[in-house]
């Protein structure tokens, strides 16, 4: 997350980014379960209180991303104000290739 720190949104949820690492919830498990629960290259949405991961969003391109060094977040997370309608927590972030990612907690 280089020097940004762990964004919290207006319930209390916090989120984070995570560069380059393995990606293996191929299970698909909220929470994962371990082994299977590396989030490299991820946007993830941690409960505050246990610090467990209540949701992800990891782009299809994170193999490739970290084969090239391309950290997905190199400035940290944003969370973005609350909107109208069912779009969950929006949070938004810049890649190392000056490439802007968004995301939303409606579901990974």
């Amino acid at each position: 997350m280089s020097n940004g720190g762990i964004a919290v949104d207006s319930s209390g949820a916090l989120y984070a980014s995570t560069g380059n690492g393995i990606f293996d919830d191929t299970a698909d498990l909220v929470p994962p379960m371990a082994p299977k629960n590396d989030f490299g290259e991820s946007f993830v949405k941690l409960d505050p209180s246990a610090l467990t991961v209540t949701d992800y969003y990891t782009p299809s391109q994170n193999a490739a991303w970290t084969l090239h060094d391309e950290d997905l977040s190199s400035s940290g997370v944003t969370v973005l104000p609350d909107g109208h309608g069912p779009t969950g927590t929006r949070i938004s972030s810049s890649a190392r290739t000056s490439r802007d990612t968004c995301g939303s907690s409606t579901g990974h």
